[in-house]
């Protein structure tokens, strides 16, 4: 599986968009925490993605699991995330940034 990076202001598209269908989140390591979007794209299958630190930067950590769950409900209304402790079986392509025309209609 392929996770793509988003920026945080094209998420909050997404979300307005009505796109993500499910959110959870990837044990990376010991304190190391990512969330992860499964995302509707244009041709009507599904994405996922994490978030970018910055354009051009690598993929956005959390060190405490309860700042990142904080976040998902505050900030994008999550009532329920799946979680996934094992060793991540995806990666990060080097090309691996959502573009616009990637999700929206």
């Amino acid at each position: 599986m392929r996770v793509y990076l988003i920026l945080l202001k094209q998420l909050e598209e997404v979300f307005n968009q009505n796109k993500v269908i499910r959110i959870a989140i990837q044990r990376m390591d010991k304190k190391k925490w990512i969330p992860l979007f499964d995302v509707k794209n244009s041709e009507g299958g599904v994405i996922t993605c994490s978030l970018r630190v910055q354009s051009g930067e690598g993929v956005r950590t959390w060190a405490d699991l309860r700042i990142l769950a904080d976040m998902l409900r505050d900030d994008f209304n999550a009532r329920e995330v799946g979680l996934f402790l094992d060793e991540p079986d995806f990666i990060f392509p080097d090309d691996g940034v959502l573009e616009k025309d990637e999700y929206s209609d």
